[in-house]
């Protein structure tokens, strides 16, 4: 006699949790992620972390990717318009914009939808995006430190006197040039000359680097190197190109991010890491849905001084100089 009442019951509180979890699931924020280069990329990899990280579980992460590193460039349009495409279909609360090509081809668009946006890994000045003075729009600017990588190189070592800054031909590497460098390709900073140098094509790169330290340079300060093309015009993949420098320069190389610092890698930097910009982005995000966005700041991430205990030895440099700074050691 008792089955069906049990039953009703049991149905009843079945029913009831079914749509608390049903309510809750529809409650939780929705953000769509586009970048602009490719998932296994160490740097796209790193600012994801961090934007999981700030955002926490109770807000759903969709991500697309543009894969700017590897296609050519008259294909960038192509996958703005699939971007945007998944927009429409994900229809997410808010939207980050990672790095230039995302910010470059897509920032005004979104802009003119009044969706909540934030961008990050910026390197270019948002003004030429259209990301500037928006009340939708708040951000996070990469600013990767050439000249304080360089103030770094001199005090590590009087013998470095000359460095070869070498860079790829991508977005990024343009817009550090002109934004920060101001299109200056031989500059003096610390006492030590510097060389900039972007290559377009990796037999050029290789050329470059085995011909440092005939050419009378000290070290390489080594940027973005992951759009490198061979022969048929395929982009070399970055591990390879890594892989290759570490075992073959002639002399010591630093670097100015994370991900290309360690053992058969960098030496040193002081370097910019893209789990914090994913963490600060992710932050300012959660302002917009709180409601406090209006007392949110654009945010410039301040930079680790990292080491390679492997690499130090290896090249015999100490970091002595930086006793009284905080550093992080890798292997």
């Amino acid at each position: 006699m008792l089955r069906k009442p049990i039953s009703l019951v049991l149905f009843v509180l079945f029913a009831s949790l079914v749509c608390v979890a049903t309510a809750a699931a529809e409650d939780r924020k929705r953000v769509l992620v586009i970048e602009s280069y490719h998932a296994d990329y160490a740097w796209d990899v790193s600012l994801l972390r961090g934007i999981r990280r700030g955002l926490g579980k109770d807000v759903e992460v969709f991500t697309f990717q543009m894969n700017t590193k590897r296609l050519p460039r008259e294909q960038f349009q192509a996958r703005a318009e699939a971007a945007f495409a998944y927009y429409r279909e994900v229809k997410p609360d808010l939207v980050m914009l990672a790095d230039d090509n995302a910010a470059s081809l897509l920032g005004r668009r979104f802009v003119e939808q009044k969706v909540p946006l934030v961008y990050l890994g910026i390197n270019g000045n948002p003004r030429n995006y259209g990301l500037h003075n928006s009340p939708n729009v708040l951000g996070v600017l990469e600013r990767p430190l050439v000249k304080r990588s360089i103030m770094l190189l001199s005090s590590m070592s009087s013998d470095i006197r000359r460095v070869l800054v070498l860079f790829d031909d991508s977005t990024t590497s343009f817009e550090i040039a002109h934004t920060m460098l101001n299109d200056e390709t031989e500059f003096t900073l610390y006492g030590v000359e510097c060389e900039l140098v972007r290559a377009t094509f990796y037999s050029a790169w290789q050329r470059l680097v085995l011909e440092s330290k005939r050419n009378g340079y000290d070290a390489i300060l080594l940027g973005v190197y992951h759009t490198l093309l061979s022969g048929d015009n395929s982009v070399v993949h970055e591990d390879v190109a890594m892989q290759w420098l570490n075992a073959n320069s002639p002399v010591p190389i630093f670097a100015l991010w994370d991900f290309s610092i360690g053992k058969g890698k960098a030496t040193a930097g002081f370097m910019l890491r893209g789990e914090d910009q994913g963490y600060a982005a992710a932050l300012l995000a959660r302002s917009f849905f709180n409601g406090t966005q209006e007392t949110a700041r654009l945010i410039t991430i301040e930079p680790s001084l990292v080491f390679s205990r492997f690499e130090m030895e290896r090249w015999h440099l100490k970091a002595d100089a930086f006793s009284s700074r905080k550093i992080l050691w890798v292997e």
